[in-house]
């Protein structure tokens, strides 16, 4: 794989996208990547589908939808994503760096699987029935507030008092405006 990341690297530094043929993930079950497997008389070591995934994510590229190229290899693309991002964004006001109209509001991390299951994993590994009180520091516009409340009435609790903060106005009036300025 050492060979495979140095190789992609090497051609994103000249092109914004590169396109590479790989054997499909699928036509194997059960195997872990790196492991030797034989297609007619060709030998392949196996990488998953989430390998790729991961490697398109290590080389700050999107990777585009997989194209079928015949029965036993598809294709690839690995796309660069613009350099700037919210990270890198300047704002007039330093303090609506996330706020409203900057790139970081866009982000909706209630989409973002691994985002809600750790959450939702690690507010269980707190106790949550327990909890009467939250303090949430960067609670931007609220978006582990709606998942606490989500799992509260699911569980048929008293909503805790939550208390969040942030230096944004912008993401504090949006916050208030969805939830309520009593919670």
């Amino acid at each position: 794989m050492y060979e495979i990341m140095q190789q992609l690297r090497a051609a994103l530094n000249q092109n914004d996208q590169v396109e590479c043929e790989i054997l499909d993930p699928d036509l194997f079950e059960g195997i872990y990547s790196g492991t030797r497997v034989r297609v007619g008389r060709d030998d392949y070591l196996y990488h998953s589908l989430r390998s790729w995934s991961d490697l398109a994510q290590l080389l700050d590229c999107r990777l585009l939808t997989p194209k079928k190229v015949d029965t036993h290899h598809i294709g690839l693309t690995l796309r660069k994503l613009p350099e700037e991002n919210f990270h890198t964004q300047k704002e007039t006001d330093p303090k609506e760096k996330y706020g409203k109209n900057s790139a970081f509001w866009q982000i909706n991390k209630l989409e973002e699987p691994a985002f809600v299951h750790y959450f939702a994993q690690a507010l269980e590994n707190v106790s949550l029935p327990k909890r009467r009180h939250i303090l949430d520091l960067g609670v931007h516009r609220g978006d582990e507030y709606g998942l606490i409340t989500q799992l509260y009435r699911q569980k048929g609790l008293r909503l805790p008092e939550f208390v969040g903060i942030d230096h944004s106005q912008s993401a504090i009036d949006d916050a208030v405006q969805k939830y309520g300025s009593d919670t």
